[in-house]
């Protein structure tokens, strides 16, 4: 009778503890309140009349809430933990010599985190052109969420004071 009663108390915890397991890989706001590693990932390409940059030698500066942290490009990708809400911008100083134009060029990259679960990859694509002396171009940045949904953020911009601000999130 006791081998009984401990194979039930055996078999009502494994099963307690599959439902727990199953709902932390199912349920992207537990997955998300779990997840330990960057939550932010932000993969950029840069093309410079159509020919594409290479980033991993840029300084890049996230800024969050008043504060700032360097961080670096690795293979176009850049990453940090985010969690929580608010704007991230990504400060991307691209040189002159890397562009071509005459003159040095700030991109911001502002990321808008609007639920703290959200563990996001933004694949961003800029396109910059010269043209009579003036600077401008276009972008596509598609964000995939763990909660499985997507967004595809498109906009046009000219360069002003050498400086380009793209702006994405839910």
């Amino acid at each position: 009778m006791k081998f009984i009663k401990n194979n039930k108390l055996f078999v009502s915890l494994a099963f307690i503890l599959c439902i727990i397991i199953l709902m932390i890989f199912t349920i992207p706001q537990l997955q998300g309140y779990l997840y330990f590693g960057d939550r932010i990932n932000v993969i950029v390409h840069v093309y410079i009349n159509e020919k594409e940059i290479n980033l991993d030698d840029t300084s890049v500066f996230m800024m969050h809430k008043g504060n700032t942290e360097e961080l670096s490009f690795d293979q176009n990708t850049i990453q940090t933990k985010g969690g929580e809400y608010g704007e991230y911008t990504f400060k991307v100083h691209i040189d002159k010599n890397q562009t071509g134009f005459d003159k040095d060029i700030e991109l911001y990259l502002r990321y808008i985190n609007t639920n703290k679960w959200y563990i996001s990859s933004s694949t961003c694509k800029i396109y910059l052109t010269s043209k009579n002396d003036t600077i401008s171009g276009n972008s596509s940045i598609n964000v995939q969420y763990n909660d499985k949904t997507s967004n595809l953020y498109e906009q046009r911009f000219e360069v002003i004071e050498d400086e380009v601000s793209i702006t994405w999130g839910n």
